[in-house]
Order: C-alpha cells, then structure tokens, then sequence
C-alpha cells in the first residue's frame, strides 16, 4: 500500500510522530512519503507558525495564555472568521498545490495528517468527495486541539487515550471513527538502556543520579534557572542540558558555567539522540508536548513539569498531573525543595514509572 504522512514544522512533535509513522511503514514493507505542509512552498507561514509562534511564547507568556484561552471558549458551531489566523495558515494557496500535486502524483491509498492543517483540508475534500483514498488525523497531545471541529470527515481520528472521546463526539465525530492507539513515537525510544554504559559514552560519571533538561527542539523559555536552581539542590547529580536551536541560550549556560567553574553539567545544543539521553538519565525536567512526554514514559523516566507552560502543553500539565503521571511545579524556585524530597523519598520516584 501507499502512504502519505502530511506534517507541520511547529517545533519538531508532529514532524517526529510523522517520522514514528514512516518508520513503522517501512518496516511493514510499504511505500512512503512524508511532507511538509508549509515548509519549502509558504516561507511566511512557516515563519509565523515557528519562529513567530515560539518567539510570543516565549516573550509573552501571559498574552498567549489568555489568546489560548480565549480561543477554547469560541463557538465550535461557527466557522473561523476569513481574516482570522487559522484561516490564514489553513488556506495556504501553495501549500493546497502542493497537497493536490502530491496525490495526483503520488496516489496514496492512506493519508496520515499530523496536524489539524492538513486534517482540515482532508476532511473537507473528503466532503466535497475530490478524494477516496483513507484519511486518518492524529492527534498529538492529551488535550483535544483547537478547530477539531473542521476535522471530523477523516475517515479515523487516532487518540492517546479514551477520555476525549466524549468531546470529540460534541464536536461531531461518530464513536466508530476513534482508534485509540495513543501517541506514535520511534521505536528506538521504546527500549530500556543500559543506563551507566550511556553515561560513560557521555563521558559523565556512571554512578551519580542524573537529570535531564529538555527545552525542546525550537528551545524557547528559561532553561537557565531551571539549571541555576538545579545546581543548588544539596544533594549528588548531574545535569544534562539540551537548548534545542537555541543558541544563544547554550552560550548563556556555557559562560555560567565556565564562571562559576562547574564540571556537573553537560551542556548541548540540538541533538538527536534525546533517546539516549533519556536513557542515560533518572529525572527529566522538560517541556509537555505529547511527544516529549510520550517518549519519556515509554523511556520510563520520570518528567516534572516547571512554570507555566503555553497553549496545548498548558493542558497536557493538567490532565497528566491529574492522573498523576507527572510532577507538576509553578515556579523554578521549586526545584530544590522538590528534588530534595524525591531525592529522600525514592518511592515516589519509582511511582513515576508506574
């Protein structure tokens, strides 16, 4: 069979469940094809669901927060205004080309869509009955996304878990479209490491408890006080550092650490072996995309949650800290007091791995 994955550069989670998919496909011996909806043919809304997006992210928390907030209230029942901003990214005239190219060039029999972009546009074709071919949209968090309610004629809607069913149905989904499969991730992060053989390779010292930072792959927010409240936790660690395309922020990391002639962390910039990393750590303090945090469980490591996280992530805190699955903790200053009890109650550590 042919498949065709149909992805969004908005930080690296739904490219990365894309690739989950890819790889699986492949094994199973069938013709693929990833692409991206805006990446290559729209270079500004590229830009403005990327850089921009993660620029007020990081720069406005508070604004964003309320405009997200906001935007979840809306009337499902009404369309988005045409100078809204969904529209404006949904309508892409080039990036519709290159969707339409694709198809008739590459007739797939399935298509995957990884974010609600291309989930729209194939829902409403499937209406509009231009296209026959299976269309199946993912979802790639623990909150149902917002405007949904524009994908609901793929012919599947693939969840994490069962708890959103109910509100995909007042959105107009029917129960025999849910496939709850959970998040797709590589298989690679679905294997248990030899954790001190990982260390070493690192060239960190095998036998001392270590925690991971992850800012994600844009490595947008404070990553450095998240470290400098780390470093005062009286207790044995190290701390492995990743700030994504951040480079500005590493050089900041890099010259604290050099001032303060600190030896106790490893600092990187963007990497693809997260898996080995993750495997070579006990404790991970990172941001909540659904990827992320669906590679750290399958990892079996245990995630904390620090601030305020924005949009969707901000709602994945909720219902896996409500579950239980997470620590969840409001300000940096936190860190120390937290660790030092997890530190001191090893139980609630191994909890985490449930």
């Amino acid at each position: 069979m042919r498949f065709l994955v149909i992805s969004v550069s908005a930080g690296d989670g739904h490219n990365a469940i894309g690739r989950a998919l890819i790889e699986e496909l492949n094994k199973r011996g069938h013709t693929t094809l990833m692409i991206d909806y805006h990446k290559g043919v729209s270079p500004l809304r590229q830009w403005f669901n990327n850089d921009w997006y993660f620029w007020v992210l990081s720069n406005c928390p508070g604004f964003s927060h309320r405009t997200y907030e906001r935007l979840k209230r809306r009337d499902t029942n009404k369309k988005p205004p045409r100078l809204s901003a969904y529209n404006f990214m949904f309508n892409s005239p080039k990036s519709i080309k290159l969707v339409e190219k694709t198809l008739a060039d590459f007739k797939p029999d399935v298509v995957f869509s990884t974010h609600s972009y291309p989930a729209a546009l194939m829902s409403k074709w499937k209406k509009e009955g231009r296209i026959n071919c299976q269309c199946f949209y993912l979802v790639s968090d623990y909150v149902i996304h917002l405007y949904t309610e524009l994908t609901t004629n793929n012919d599947y809607i693939l969840t994490p878990c069962s708890d959103f069913h109910s509100t995909l149905e007042k959105l107009g989904y029917d129960k025999k479209q849910f496939l709850n499969i959970g998040i797709p991730v590589q298989t690679k992060f679905s294997t248990i490491s030899d954790k001190k053989a990982l260390r070493l390779k690192f060239g960190l010292n095998p036998e001392l408890f270590t925690v991971l930072c992850l800012s994600g792959g844009a490595g947008y927010g404070r990553i450095d006080l998240i470290v400098k409240n780390l470093l005062t936790v009286q207790r044995p660690l190290q701390i492995i550092v990743v700030n994504g395309r951040n480079e500005k922020m590493k050089q900041k990391i890099d010259n604290y650490l050099a001032k303060k002639k600190i030896n106790s962390v490893l600092n990187l910039a963007y990497c693809n072996n997260i898996d080995e990393l993750m495997g070579a750590s006990d404790l991970m303090l990172g941001k909540l995309g659904g990827v992320g945090v669906t590679e750290a469980f399958n990892k079996e490591l245990p995630l904390i949650s620090v601030g305020q996280a924005p949009f969707q992530e901000y709602d994945n805190g909720l219902y896996l800290s409500e579950k239980k699955a997470i620590i969840k903790i409001d300000k940096v200053e936190e860190i120390p007091e937290v660790l030092t009890d997890l530190f001191d109650h090893p139980e609630k550590i191994t909890a985490l791995k449930a």
